[in-house]
């Protein structure tokens, strides 16, 4: 069992996603349930993301399911819009060891969710004389 991300950096209000795939080797006829990973970093779920594609979610860990002739199987965090100027974010997910399947190759990958808001006191602010109708 592997694990790789790709991007490994991605905006907080656009796309594309952090998607971490799961890779099994091996024979892939038979199912595999509860493959377990762990969940850490900076950012909050369902504060600074949102998940789709594994069976269990908490934020602190999780599990996916491959099907039977699965290789792959992948979880997609999708950064939630703010208009917070923060410090950029990560995620960390790593594999657990489990009697059910071996690690191998790498089993963990950090992502990035990047700050893309400006602190709009910094904005510049174009001032006009009325009398000559010029910037200053």
């Amino acid at each position: 069992m592997s694990l790789t991300l790709s991007p490994s950096s991605v905006a907080e209000d656009g796309s594309p996603n952090l998607v971490f795939t799961f890779r099994r080797s091996g024979d892939t006829r038979s199912t595999l349930n509860n493959v377990r990973f762990s969940v850490s970093g900076s950012a909050t779920f369902n504060s600074d993301y949102i998940q789709s594609g594994a069976a269990s979610f908490s934020g602190g860990s999780g599990t996916i399911n491959f099907g039977a002739n699965q290789g792959t199987k992948t979880v997609t965090l999708n950064p939630t819009s703010d208009t917070r100027v923060e410090s950029n974010e990560t995620i960390r997910i790593a594999l657990q060891s489990s009697s059910g399947y071996n690690l191998g190759g790498t089993t963990s990958a950090t992502g990035t969710i990047r700050n893309d808001d400006s602190n709009s006191a910094n904005s510049l602010v174009a001032l006009i004389n009325p009398e000559i109708g010029v910037s200053i």
